[in-house]
């Protein structure tokens, strides 16, 4: 299947602080593609740098395709109302538009407003809208379900997976490992700039099964540690409380979770 997207040794600083330390990975035609990591992990500096909203201090970055891209806030001119921007776009893009999309995510409640009085949820609402229109080859969403009730996050996420069957490729960056294991084929996490992990959520999964979550109460509380091997792990666990003098009330293990492994990545645990 042919990459529609090649990312090759990213890297991009803020003055001093690197922020992506020489990324790379390809996306390829057809596939929706998730880009996770906590607030500060890179993943909105990453999506702007394909997108073109900003620029990169080295490597290389190739796009195949037209492109659709999730606007930022005050992106538009403050007195244009929402449907306006709709019909904009949809001009713009030669098409009519999408009714059901309009819709689903609730556009025609502030249809009446301007641009500068809505909220910034419903700046989102909108922003998805005009991304949406046209059915573009490559989409780059960010955080595209913050703010959205139930309704309109099932309204978004069947419009993904409806543009994908026609053969869009999909770019979502999030911090949400459940919509993400919910929509993307694979996925990068990001950790301080760099990749912690690249593959399919399954992959990540076959990787969950060997980690486990130990629960140990004791008289000053429950303390909770993460394994990837019961047996000699425990046994290090109970030895370095039994050395700090802890008395050990009750001991629990679990399968971690992929939420749970997702975050250790994140975070380099």
């Amino acid at each position: 299947m042919m990459d529609v997207i090649q990312v090759a040794d990213l890297r991009k600083s803020y003055g001093k602080t690197e922020v992506l330390c020489g990324i790379s990975f390809q996306v390829r035609r057809g596939e929706i593609f998730g880009i996770l990591g906590t607030n500060g992990a890179g993943k909105t500096t990453t999506l702007e740098c394909m997108e073109g909203f900003r620029k990169y201090d080295g490597g290389r970055i190739q796009l195949k395709g037209s492109v659709g891209i999730q606007l930022q806030s005050a992106s538009l001119p403050g007195c244009m109302k929402p449907l306006e921007a709709v019909e904009l776009f949809a001009r713009w893009k030669r098409t009519k538009p999408d009714g059901e999309l309009i819709e689903g995510l609730g556009i025609r409640e502030f249809s009446k407003k301007k641009y500068a009085e809505l909220s910034t949820g419903q700046k989102r609402r909108l922003h998805l809208v005009l991304a949406l229109t046209g059915n573009p080859d490559i989409l780059f969403l960010d955080e595209p379900a913050a703010g959205l009730d139930v309704k309109g996050r099932l309204a978004l996420h069947e419009r993904i997976r409806r543009l994908n069957r026609r053969g869009a490729t999909i770019v979502l960056a999030s911090h949400d490992m459940a919509e993400v294991e919910e929509l993307c084929v694979r996925i990068a996490i990001l950790n301080s700039g760099r990749i912690a992990f690249l593959g399919t959520a399954e992959e990540l999964a076959d990787r969950v099964d060997s980690r486990f979550v130990i629960r140990i109460r004791t008289e000053q509380g429950e303390r909770t540690y993460r394994a990837a091997h019961i047996g000699e792990d425990l046994l290090r666990i109970l030895e370095s409380l039994k050395r700090e003098k802890v008395e050990v009330l009750d001991v629990s293990v679990s399968r971690g979770t992929l939420e749970q492994h997702f975050m250790d990545l994140a975070k380099g645990a």
